[in-house]
């Protein structure tokens, strides 16, 4: 048989919803359940010939609740925790909201019970009574119905399925939605109507779909998980799966509460999901929520969003099998423990933004040359160009054109990567000087005293690459699109990376020597003026000395510099 759900619009309690109709099918069939989510609808496959019959009684194996004693008995097996601890997890975190115990999850519970023994007891109690008011409300709805299941089910048949719509709970048949599910329909000023009412409070339900919050209930006991973190702030999550298979048992585990800070936890928790390999869900992405507690007054929302996960499937199983362990190992250390300023790395995979991206590979890079931690390793350069061509930007990446081009800054890069590996201390001081550039002239300066390193270099090893003519034009190019700072910045980060092994050759000296003259020779007047007086070319070799001399006075007058 097939189902149908039409989506409000409202991801958090549209997903919820959802997963509770699935998981409500599979506990009365005892068969799998296929949800696939679309963007206007949901649709439930499973191999039943009809609806089976079922009374409101499948609540209390849907809904299973654990005693006090079984909740304390998780102090010593959290992680083993059955589906009974686990709908008391995901309720918790629904009614953290209501009156009663103040507690978000087991875990918390679990930690409070240290200190007041009856907490467990309170929270199974606070719970307990919430369901029973859910159950003698719906019974109140589907007074008369011979098969519980099957009235339920009409609203889902895919030829007309009920829509869900939001309205104002005016009798006490209703069941409310609570901000937890989606801050969307939390108690708040929100009216029908434009009446100027603006500051009459009220809560929320749905009709058209008489069973909807009943079943985001469920799906919240099995999907809705809430963290304490750092500030008294509270993240709730729920995993949004593009496509995935329900049985009875199928819920999340138990989260513990987080010393992190809420972005964080959040990032932690997107990079588990990440890392999954289970065939069971494909997870689309991780919709959240951010409430501010205040003590013994109501908690207030302060933040809703989504962290997006479809674009990890463009990375290739080797770039994430490089990226996100490392990632989560970071990540999960104390503040004080990590390297550098983590709040680029965070920002970046939360909203996959190309600029902060680029600045956290400049924080590594800058980690790695001043050796500030042997942990950190360089990113490998296949790696950066896949995450960077799938970050986010207003106006084209520059960084992302700058990967994808072998010549130009990328080559001058590579170049610098390879002399650190023969010369240290040379890259070392070469870093400090591109740090520190503002201008063209500065830039081409730190440049010219790169080849002359280069040339040294060259004469004690195979020296595997050589920038030449066109990719010093190509630098140029990049200087005036972005900036002499930018370009310099994309030089620290690019002899950072860890870059696919070059066959061994011999260097060209002619060819640094030429590149050196044409850096010097777009200094400018001054340094056109030092080269004339001295009367010979430093480092060269006089023979190209013509030739360099005629192709710096091209690329000068095509980047506007004056000879």
């Amino acid at each position: 048989m097939d189902f149908c759900l039409v989506k409000t619009g409202a991801g958090m309690f549209d997903m919820l919803h959802a997963y509770g109709l699935g998981i409500l099918l599979a506990h009365a069939s005892g068969l799998p359940v296929e949800l696939q989510d679309g963007a206007i609808v949901s649709t439930f496959t499973c191999s039943l010939s009809s609806v089976p019959t079922a009374s409101l009684a499948l609540l209390d194996d849907v809904l299973a609740l654990p005693t006090g004693e079984e909740v304390l008995a998780l102090q010593a097996d959290h992680q083993n925790a059955d589906l009974k601890a686990r709908n008391l997890d995901g309720l918790l975190a629904m009614l953290f909201t209501s009156p009663g115990v103040r507690a978000c999850s087991v875990r918390e519970v679990l930690r409070k019970s240290r200190l007041d023994p009856s907490a467990a007891e309170q929270a199974v109690r606070k719970v307990r009574s919430a369901y029973d008011r859910w159950k003698t409300r719906v019974g109140r709805q589907t007074r008369g119905a011979w098969n519980w299941l099957e009235w339920l089910s009409r609203d889902y048949d895919p030829g007309s399925p009920a829509i869900p719509v939001p309205r104002k709970v005016d009798t006490e048949k209703d069941l409310s939605l609570l901000m937890t599910i989606d801050p969307t329909f939390g108690y708040s000023t929100r009216r029908q109507s434009s009446d100027g009412l603006v500051a009459q409070k009220t809560n929320v339900t749905i009709r058209g779909a008489s069973s909807a919050v009943l079943l985001a209930y469920i799906g919240a006991a099995r999907f809705l998980r809430a963290m304490p973190v750092k500030g008294d702030l509270v993240v709730f999550v729920v995993p949004m799966a593009a496509s995935i298979t329900l049985s009875p048992e199928t819920g999340l585990p138990l989260r513990a509460p987080a010393e992190y800070t809420s972005e964080q936890a959040l990032v932690l928790q997107w990079l588990e999901y990440a890392l999954q390999t289970d065939g069971q869900a494909q997870w689309r992405g991780l919709a959240y929520q951010i409430v501010q507690t205040q003590g013994a007054q109501q908690s207030i929302p302060r933040e809703r969003g989504y962290l997006d996960l479809s674009w990890c499937a463009n990375l290739r199983p080797e770039t994430r099998a490089s990226l996100f362990p490392s990632w989560r190992r970071l990540l999960s250390r104390e503040m004080d423990g990590h390297p550098y300023d983590i709040e680029n790395l965070l920002d970046c995979l939360r909203t996959r933004c190309a600029q902060t991206w680029a600045d956290h590979l400049y924080d590594v890079a800058e980690c790695l040359h001043h050796e500030r931690n042997s942990e950190i390793h360089p990113y490998p350069f296949e790696a950066v160009k896949e995450v960077t061509a799938n970050m986010n930007s207003s106006t084209p990446s520059k960084l992302a054109e700058v990967l994808d081009r072998r010549a130009g800054t990328l080559r001058f890069g590579h170049a610098l990567r390879l002399l650190g590996q023969v010369n240290a201390a040379a890259l070392r001081d070469l870093v400090e000087e591109l740090e520190a550039v503002q201008t063209l002239d500065h830039l081409l300066l730190v440049l010219a005293q790169a080849a002359q390193d280069c040339q040294v270099a060259a004469a004690k090893s195979p020296f595997t690459l050589v920038p030449s003519d066109e990719d010093l034009k190509y630098l140029l190019e990049d200087v005036e699109q972005a900036g002499a700072q930018t370009i310099a910045r994309f030089l620290i980060t690019l002899s950072a990376l860890r870059y696919p092994r070059l066959e061994i050759a011999g260097a060209d000296v002619h060819r640094l020597t030429r590149l050196n003259l044409l850096l010097l020779a777009a200094l400018g007047a001054v340094l056109s003026q030092v080269l004339q007086e001295d009367g010979e070319v430093v480092n060269g070799d006089p023979r190209a000395d013509d030739a360099a001399g005629e192709d710096a006075v091209s690329i000068t007058k095509q980047k506007g510099v004056r000879p």
